[in-house]
């Protein structure tokens, strides 16, 4: 980094621009640490309340968070709002979640094709564990949403393409509030679909991870339709 010697307009919005140039060039990925306030304002040629304004800009971009006594780490997802579509604003859930659900039949089955030409033997077994922890958790009468939505974004990354990772935690907020309106009715569906759809990558077999994933978000849509849920 390029220590800062002119005024600007808005320092701690020019350090916030120099803090990014930093973890791109850095190759730092989700989860790693940043230096501390110190060290920043140093290579940077400015004072730590600038650096924290600076980290203030960031953590509003989803971009860096901080964890107290432990430090600044570039966020999941860095750059990508929790909700950048507004979706907690909108009045009519059931109407959002089968919308989100049809525009997931479009794009899931063909990401779930790409899983099977593309995962490695590690992001297999990775999906069995996410799997594996939801029917544990379905068993055990608790929520399992996390786990259902950990599956889905591990199917999606075995895809391996990359503007599938940016795109897809707006995309997959659907799984949650889908959860919660089927009440867990639809649950052992799921289980065996999901069972259905790793063997299929597994097995390296596109169409039927395509067919498979397909049924599996329709199930979903009809539900939604005939529970005529406000």
């Amino acid at each position: 980094m390029e220590p800062i010697t002119f005024s600007e307009r808005s320092l701690s919005e020019y350090t916030a621009k120099q803090l990014i140039d930093f973890i791109i060039t850095q190759k730092l990925q989700p989860g790693d640490r940043l230096p501390n306030e110190t060290e920043l304002g140093k290579a940077l040629g400015v004072g730590r309340s600038t650096v924290r304004e600076a980290a203030k800009i960031l953590i509003s971009r989803n971009i860096i968070r901080i964890e107290r006594g432990k430090g600044t780490f570039v966020s999941q997802n860095p750059g990508v709002p929790d909700d950048p579509l507004g979706f907690q604003f909108v009045q009519n859930k059931s109407q959002l979640i089968l919308e989100l659900l049809q525009l997931r039949s479009i794009i899931e089955p063909s990401l779930a094709e790409l899983a099977a030409q593309n995962a490695t033997e590690e992001e297999i077994e990775r999906l069995r564990f996410f799997e594996g922890k939801l029917e544990e958790a379905y068993k055990k009468h608790m929520d399992h949403s996390e786990f259902d939505v950990s599956f889905h974004t591990n199917v999606a990354k075995c895809s391996h393409n990359s503007v599938v990772d940016l795109i897809y935690p707006v995309l997959i907020k659907t799984v949650p509030m889908t959860v919660e309106y089927t009440q867990g009715v639809l649950v052992p569906e799921t289980i065996d679909d999901h069972v259905a759809i790793i063997d299929a990558i597994a097995r390296h077999d596109g169409d039927t991870a395509r067919s498979v994933m397909d049924t599996h978000i329709k199930r979903n849509i009809q539900f939604i339709k005939t529970a005529n849920i406000e």
